[in-house]
């Protein structure tokens, strides 16, 4: 362990009571007005762990010597606006934001889509309780006459939630709990088993800020679906989501 890191707990001890005097007189200070290198990283650490906006930060990578302690350069995922995010953080940075996906609504209005001889469904619970995870499936189902193998993985599926508006409150698969590498097997005229599972969290981007109650739609797309040497793209209908207390 670092001396950096060692000193974390002994260093917090002692500022304790000047956060005390800050807080008693409605004052923040900005990590920039830190004179310690150490006492700038932990008020750059707080800013992040702090953040009350609809993003997760995926990298915080730190430019420059370690003892010098530059705003990180930071890589997020979420809805929110790096201007946003820079307000909130209070420190200027580089900030790199993934935003949604911008999938393309089903070509097709009638379940189930298919790829090739097999069609595809998703399956959501009846209701889903905001804050936790949601476990999804997408259901093969092999409708032709010979035996089929497929392979999936984490990059084979994208989804966007979204609002009756068509705000998207929730996109992967970044953080989704998506596994990678998994085969399908498909008899004749049977149901695939190996099949499509993620887990949706309900909350958006951030266990501060869970999802309202209320109904949503959720849009997956499969992407390069491998099926015997085959590849196969497509966006399924929406599904409706009920999430709940």
């Amino acid at each position: 362990m670092s001396s950096a890191v060692a000193g974390r707990p002994m260093l917090k001890s002692r500022l304790l009571p000047l956060a005390l005097l800050l807080l008693l007189c409605g004052c923040q200070p900005r990590p920039q007005a830190a004179a310690d290198p150490l006492d700038r990283c932990l008020a750059y650490q707080d800013a992040m762990d702090g953040l009350r906006l609809p993003v997760q930060v995926d990298r915080a990578k730190w430019p420059g010597p370690p003892e010098a302690c530059q705003p990180p350069v930071l890589t997020v995922t979420g809805t929110a606006s790096a201007a946003d995010l820079e307000k909130a953080l209070g420190f200027r940075a580089r900030i790199q934001v993934q935003g949604p996906p911008d999938l393309p609504p089903a070509s097709r209005q009638d379940q189930p889509a298919h790829l090739g001889a097999l069609r595809a469904q998703v399956r959501v619970p009846p209701a889903a309780v905001t804050g936790r995870a949601a476990s999804i499936a997408v259901e093969l189902h092999n409708s032709g006459p010979l035996p089929l193998r497929g392979v999936w993985g984490l990059n084979t599926v994208e989804y966007e939630l979204l609002t009756p508006r068509g705000e998207v409150v929730r996109f992967g698969p970044q953080g989704s709990g998506l596994l990678a590498g998994l085969s399908l097997d498909c008899p004749a005229a049977s149901l695939c088993t190996g099949g499509i599972t993620f887990d949706l969290p309900l909350n958006r981007f951030n266990p501060a800020l869970p999802l309202s109650p209320g109904r949503y739609a959720l849009r997956v797309r499969l992407r390069d679906l491998e099926v015997d040497g085959q590849t196969f793209s497509a966006t399924l209908p929406d599904v409706a989501l009920t999430v709940i207390r």
